[in-house]
């Protein structure tokens, strides 16, 4: 599945990187500015961790980073406490048509543009308003100076 995954997205214009050891890999790069993936997707039926675990794990480290799982529908009440127990942004059940996942993975990608845009923007915002706070400080001050020169 892996494969037909990584293909499918590489086919589709998506950069796919995929790890073995996906916490470890998120780990090591936990440290940078910015999330340091988009997507992270993940069978919930994955041989050392559940697929729920790598995504909580992985929101604890990258919290902006969408997460999909990929679940058998058949067991319905564990998927659903997986992506409530895990912050899961989107889930695709098996057997999964390639248009789903493709369409899944748009609307991941969006999403995390969207958060990456709000943030950018409340930072903007946050420096503006310091900026427009020193600039009302120096004309209270000015206005303060002029009004004890004009008495004297």
């Amino acid at each position: 599945m892996r494969n037909r995954i990584q293909s499918l997205l590489s086919d589709n214009g998506y950069i796919v990187e995929s790890f073995k050891d996906s916490i470890h890999a998120l780990e090591e790069l936990s440290g940078s500015i910015k999330a340091p993936y988009t997507l992270i997707i993940s069978s919930y039926m994955m041989p050392k961790m559940k697929g729920d675990e790598i995504l909580k794990k992985a929101r604890s480290i990258s919290p902006d980073t969408q997460r999909l799982l990929i679940a058998d529908s058949a067991d319905l009440k564990t998927m659903i406490n997986a992506i409530n127990s895990a912050g899961i942004d989107s889930c695709l059940t098996l057997p999964f048509q390639d248009e789903d996942l493709l369409n899944q993975t748009k609307f991941c990608c969006s999403h995390y543009e969207t958060i990456t845009q709000q943030q950018n923007l409340k930072r903007f915002t946050q420096r503006q308003n310091k900026q427009l706070f020193q600039i009302a400080n120096n004309f209270k001050k000015k206005g303060l100076f002029y009004v004890k020169q004009a008495k004297d």
